[in-house]
């Protein structure tokens, strides 16, 4: 029942995110890739010794019917100490590699970082969340004066979910933002977007708005996305694979599989970087996911921090969701391209957490499996299963 109940909330964001592909989706769907069992190679599926019996149940259960060369990292955070667990899926077998440094897009997660982005220049006295993002363009937003930064983080801004002038007719749908480049987000800003609701008075997640928001802190920076991510959060937190060029991480990185376990093209975001452009690893967000944990980390803490009240639930600071399971307060995102499909999840007061990346489509029928699969681990972290 509360998996039900929250799903509303966990793949709405999972569905509108991959709204641009939705119209090639059906064909995915109804093809599928049929349930397979895989058998333990002979040489373990997981060492016993890094983690329990439990948890490896729990890792085989949920990745058993993902396609060949299927890979999925694990980082498994208690006390701030890391362990890292790599699964890949090799004919008929689901044997243990390490990839903890592999790179995998991580789709939607991407906004969390947008978010901390705005956080830095909010703290830093650069920007107040609470203006609007039409002090800081070079030409006018319709609507504009009336949506904040924060509205744009929290997805309360009133923009539709995807820009309308993102024609899912002619686009490549492999490659669904590839093209759109910064005039045709101009275009739409300046004459043709219309607000689906009062800015602030309603959520309603959005790739457009999450990408006008990485957009508008490059505008006032005067600078690209890439390099502020490299100079205000990935340098600060050690975090040396992650970056928006995939040129710069090829030889690391895993390649993307779609719905039927095929090979797949990346995702270039344009314009909309914001939204879900980045590439990492678990070892990398694993040291994001601890910075979080320290208590004098007023950045942090603001993007933790509740905006918006989604239901009795869910809330949404500026990126991070915090969803309401067992009893317990988790700080939650998930994120999932035409090749990937990404989970976090934390657990701020007990120090713990999971991180799970995957080169999973996330039009693959078993896709939620993801999220469930971190969001059960964080339990069993937690003692509650």
């Amino acid at each position: 029942m509360y998996y039900t109940r929250l799903y509303t909330i966990y793949f709405k964001c999972r569905r509108l995110r991959s709204n641009t592909v939705l119209l090639s989706l059906v064909a995915f769907l109804l093809v599928g890739c049929s349930a397979s069992l895989f058998k333990v190679a002979e040489n373990g599926l997981i060492s016993t010794t890094n983690i329990s019996d439990e948890q490896t149940e729990l890792i085989f259960d949920y990745c058993k019917t993902f396609p060949a060369n299927t890979e999925v990292a694990i980082a498994i955070i208690e006390d701030k100490v890391v362990r890292y667990v790599g699964v890949k899926i090799t004919g008929d077998s689901l044997v243990s590699i390490q990839n903890d440094k592999k790179v995998f897009e991580i789709g939607s997660v991407t906004k969390v970082f947008t978010a901390t982005l705005l956080a830095s220049f909010a703290q830093q006295g650069e920007i107040d969340v609470a203006e609007p993002i039409q002090n800081h363009l070079n030409f006018e937003v319709k609507g504009g004066e009336r949506i904040t930064f924060q509205q744009l983080a929290n997805h309360t801004s009133g923009l539709p979910r995807l820009s309308p002038n993102l024609d899912l007719s002619v686009v490549d749908i492999r490659n669904p933002y590839k093209d759109y480049d910064q005039d045709k987000l101009q275009e739409v800003l300046e004459n043709s977007v219309a607000l689906q609701s009062e800015p602030g008075t309603s959520y309603e997640y959005s790739n457009f708005g999450a990408g006008l928001l990485g957009f508008t802190l490059e505008q006032r920076s005067n600078s690209t996305f890439e390099k502020l991510l490299q100079e205000r959060v990935f340098s600060k937190y050690g975090m040396t694979r992650s970056t928006t060029l995939r040129k710069t991480i090829e030889g690391d990185l895993v390649q993307g599989l779609n719905a039927k376990g095929e090979l797949t093209s990346n995702w270039d975001f344009n314009a909309l970087v914001g939204a879900g452009g980045i590439f990492s690893s678990v070892h990398d967000l694993a040291k994001f996911a601890i910075a979080h944990f320290d208590e004098a980390s007023e950045e942090l803490a603001l993007t933790r921090e509740s905006t918006f009240a989604v239901n009795d639930e869910v809330s949404i600071g500026l990126g991070w969701l915090t969803i309401q399971r067992k009893g317990k307060a988790l700080t939650w995102h998930n994120g999932g391209t035409g090749g990937y499909s990404a989970s976090i999840a934390l657990d701020i007061p007990n120090e713990s957490g999971i991180i799970v990346l995957s080169n999973v489509s996330a039009y693959h029928e078993d896709a939620e499996n993801i999220d469930q699969l971190c969001l059960e681990l964080t339990e069993m972290l937690n003692g509650d299963i």
